[in-house]
C-alpha cells in the first residue's frame, strides 16, 4: 500500500501489520468510494465520497494539535479513525498524524464539495458554463437538490450535444460528479431506475460504432470528438458491468443511461466530423508514440521555441514552490525560475521559451535540468540531441492546434 511518500507493507514476517488493519477499515468505510468532490475549510481538507446511499468524508490536516471538526458535521454524524474505531462527531481528534473519516456527514457538506469542485472545473478551459451550476448547487437545500441534480444532468447532456474539444473533456468531469451524487440519492431512496437499454444491447452498439469509426478513418487518423465520446461510453459500460456483478441495480442503470447518452452523442458526429491526421498509419503508431505524446520538442537554431513542463500532484494537499531551470551552455531561456501552485489531485503546465544557439555541432548532446527548490518533485533532466534535419512529426490541425509552432 502506498502511503503518499513510501510503500507500507501489509504483512511483515508473515504477520499482518497495522497498515492492513487500516486498509480493511478504509475499504469498509468508503465502500465503492464514488467521488463527490473536495474542499478545504479552517485548515481541514475534506474529501467526500458516496458509499451506498450515504456519504463519507476523509478529513486531513497539517496541524499537530487536535482540530475540531463538528462545524462540518451534524448530530447524526460520527468520526472513525483509520483503524475503524468510532467516536462522537464533536471530539477534537483530527491531527496531521491521525486522519479521520466522517460517517454520515450532512448533505450540505456533500453539496459544498460538489459546488467547490464544479467551480474549480469552471476555471478550466471549456468549463465556462459551470460556475452557475456550482452556485445553484451551493444554495440548494435538502428538499430541492434531488430535483436540481436531475435538472443539471439533463442540461449538461443537452449542452454536450453541441460541445467540442476541451469543452467535452471539462464538462465530462463535472457530469461524472453529478451522476455519482444521483446514484447515491437513488440508493438512499430505493429508487427503481430504468435506463431503457441493456448491457448486451449497448455492447453490440458500441462494437458497431468502433467498426464504423475504423471504416471512416481507415486507421489513418482519428475522429477526435466522436472517439472521445465513444471511449466514454465504453468506460461507463464497464462501470455498469461491475455494479451489475455487485447487485447494485441503481448504479448499473445510471451508468447504462450515461453510456447510451455518450454513445448517441458520438454517433451523431460520426458521419460529419473531419478526420484529423495526427499520425500516418496504425502500424507506425508505436514507433511515433513518443512524438505524438509530445515528449519530444524540436528546437530550430537561433529561434525561440516554447517548451512545457508538466507537474502532476496526486496528493490531497496543494503543492507550491519554484522550479529552477538550467539551460544547456549557449542556450537562452526567457526565465529560469518557474513558480508553481498545483491544486490537490490536479496538474499544472509551466511554460518557458528556449532559444538554441545559431550554430552547434550535429550529434552533440545538450542537457536541460529543472530542480524543485522545495524538494517536492524529483529533478528533471531533458536531453537535447543536435541533428542535421528535424525528424518528421505530427502537426495537429483545426481546433486541435493553437496555431503556434511547437514542433510536437
Amino acid at each position: 500500500m502506498y502511503t503518499g511518500d513510501k510503500w507500507a507493507p501489509l504483512r511483515l514476517d508473515g504477520k499482518p501489520t497495522l497498515y492492513l488493519v487500516a486498509q480493511a477499515a478504509l475499504c469498509r468505510t468508503l465502500g465503492d468510494a464514488l467521488p463527490l468532490g473536495f474542499f478545504t475549510a479552517d485548515g481541514i481538507r475534506v474529501f467526500v465520497f458516496a458509499n451506498g446511499g450515504t456519504a463519507a468524508a476523509v478529513l486531513c490536516t497539517d496541524s499537530a494539535e487536535p482540530v475540531r471538526v463538528d462545524r462540518l458535521l451534524s448530530e447524526g454524524s460520527s468520526q472513525e479513525d483509520i483503524y475503524g474505531r468510532r467516536f462522537r462527531h464533536d471530539l477534537p481528534l483530527l491531527t496531521r498524524d491521525n486522519p479521520l473519516i466522517a460517517i454520515r456527514p450532512p448533505d450540505a457538506l456533500v453539496r459544498r464539495a460538489l459546488a467547490e469542485r464544479l467551480a474549480f472545473h469552471g476555471t478550466e478551459r471549456g468549463g465556462e458554463m459551470l460556475p452557475p451550476v456550482a452556485n445553484r448547487m451551493k444554495t440548494a437545500d435538502d428538499t430541492t437538490w434531488d430535483t436540481l441534480l436531475d435538472h443539471e444532468i439533463a442540461a449538461l447532456r443537452r449542452m454536450r450535444r453541441q460541445a467540442a474539444d476541451q469543452q467535452l473533456y471539462t464538462t465530462g468531469k463535472a457530469l461524472d460528479l453529478l451522476v455519482n451524487a444521483r446514484i447515491m440519492l437513488d440508493r438512499r431512496a430505493g429508487n427503481t431506475v430504468n435506463s431503457g437499454t441493456t448491457r448486451a444491447a449497448l455492447r453490440d452498439a458500441l462494437a458497431a460504432q468502433w467498426r464504423e469509426i475504423t471504416r471512416r478513418t481507415g486507421n489513418d487518423g482519428i475522429l477526435p470528438d466522436t472517439e472521445r465520446l465513444t471511449s466514454r461510453a465504453q468506460k461507463e459500460l464497464q462501470f455498469a458491468a461491475m455494479y451489475d456483478s455487485d447487485g447494485d441495480a441503481a448504479a448499473r442503470e445510471r451508468f447504462l443511461e450515461s453510456a447510451a447518452e455518450a454513445l448517441a452523442n458520438g454517433r451523431s458526429r460520426l458521419a460529419g466530423e473531419a478526420v484529423a491526421h495526427v499520425y500516418k498509419t496504425k502500424s507506425a503508431f508505436r514507433s511515433a508514440k513518443r512524438l505524438i505524446r509530445s515528449e519530444r520538442y524540436c528546437f530550430p537554431n537561433g529561434r525561440p521555441q516554447e517548451a512545457v513542463i508538466t507537474l502532476a500532484n496526486p496528493f490531497g494537499r496543494e503543492l507550491t514552490g519554484t522550479l529552477a531551470v538550467t539551460p544547456p551552455d549557449g542556450w537562452q531561456a526567457d526565465r529560469t525560475q518557474l513558480a508553481y501552485r498545483v491544486p490537490p489531485m490536479s496538474r499544472q503546465l509551466l511554460k518557458l521559451r528556449l532559444t538554441a544557439p545559431e550554430t552547434f555541432a550535429p550529434g552533440k548532446i545538450h542537457r536541460l535540468t529543472a530542480t524543485d527548490q522545495a524538494g517536492q518533485f524529483p529533478a528533471l533532466e531533458a536531453e537535447c540531441e543536435i541533428v542535421r534535419q528535424v525528424p518528421s512529426h505530427p502537426i495537429l490541425g483545426g481546433s486541435l492546434s493553437t496555431g503556434e509552432f511547437t514542433g510536437n
